[in-house]
C-alpha cells in the first residue's frame, strides 16, 4: 500500500517567506555595495595622494636641475638688468616697471622642451620665476632670438604648478650661523632685494599639504644644507 502524501505539506514558498527572502538579499546587496564604494573611495585617496607628492616632487626636481643648469646673463643690451652678476639673480622683465618687485631670473642656453614658440624649442632662453597668489607657479620667459621682447605681451608665461599656494625664502647668516624664513624677501639697505639661499614651496590640494625646497645657487659661497 503506498503512503499518502501528508495534506499539510505545500510546494513552493509562501509569500511572507519570499519578502524575507528578498530583504535577506537586499541586505546583502547593500552591504556589498557600501563595502566597493569604501574601497573605491580608499584607492582614489591613495591614488590622488600618490599623484599630489609626485606632482610636487617633479615641480621641485624640474627647477633645482634648471637652476644648477643656469648659465650667467647676456651682456650686452640683449639680456636683463640684474642685482649681481651670478647665474640666478633679482631681475625684472621687459617692461615690468619699477614699482613691481623684481623676480627672480635665470638664464639657460638649452631651453627645456616645455619653452617652446610655434613648436619649436627655442635657444638662450631667460627665465623668471613668478608666483601669483591663487594662480600658482609659473615661468615667464623669452629667447634672445625672438625679434621682438619689449613689452608683456612679447614674453611667454609656462605654468609649473597651480598647487603652489605659498612661497617662503630661507636665508642663512654665516656669522650667527642660523637659518631665517621669511614670506617675503630680505632686502639691503637701499631696498634692494637679498638673494635667498633656498626657496620652500608649499603645494596645497584639497586639504593635503607638503612643501619642497628649491636650491639657489650662489656664488662664491658655503651654504650648509638646510
Amino acid at each position: 500500500m503506498t503512503p499518502s502524501r501528508p495534506q499539510n505539506r505545500r510546494d513552493g514558498f509562501s509569500l511572507l517567506e519570499m519578502l524575507v527572502s528578498i530583504g535577506i538579499l537586499a541586505l546583502l546587496m547593500t552591504t556589498l555595495a557600501f563595502h566597493t564604494f569604501s574601497l573605491t573611495q580608499i584607492w582614489r585617496d591613495d591614488t590622488d595622494h600618490d599623484f599630489f607628492q609626485q606632482h610636487a616632487e617633479g615641480v621641485a626636481l624640474f627647477l633645482n636641475a634648471s637652476l644648477l643648469r643656469a648659465a650667467p646673463p647676456a651682456a650686452g643690451p640683449g639680456g636683463p638688468a640684474t642685482t649681481g652678476g651670478g647665474t640666478v639673480e633679482w631681475a625684472r622683465p621687459p617692461d615690468w616697471g619699477e614699482t613691481r618687485d623684481p623676480l627672480l631670473f635665470f638664464r639657460l642656453t638649452e631651453a627645456p622642451p616645455l619653452f617652446v614658440m610655434e613648436g619649436v624649442r627655442l635657444p638662450d632662453v631667460n627665465c623668471y620665476i613668478h608666483f601669483e597668489s591663487g594662480e600658482g607657479l609659473s615661468i615667464i620667459w623669452f629667447s634672445d632670438l625672438q625679434e621682438e621682447a619689449e613689452t608683456l605681451n612679447d614674453l611667454f608665461r609656462t605654468p609649473l604648478s597651480h598647487l603652489v599656494a605659498r612661497i617662503e625664502y630661507a636665508y642663512y647668516d654665516r656669522e650667527s650661523d642660523r637659518w631665517s624664513v621669511h614670506d617675503r624677501p630680505e632686502t639691503e639697505p637701499d631696498g634692494s632685494f637679498l638673494l635667498p639661499d633656498f626657496l620652500r614651496l608649499h603645494f596645497s590640494h584639497e586639504g593635503e599639504t607638503t612643501s619642497r625646497h628649491i636650491f639657489i645657487p650662489q656664488n662664491a659661497r658655503d651654504v650648509p644644507v638646510f
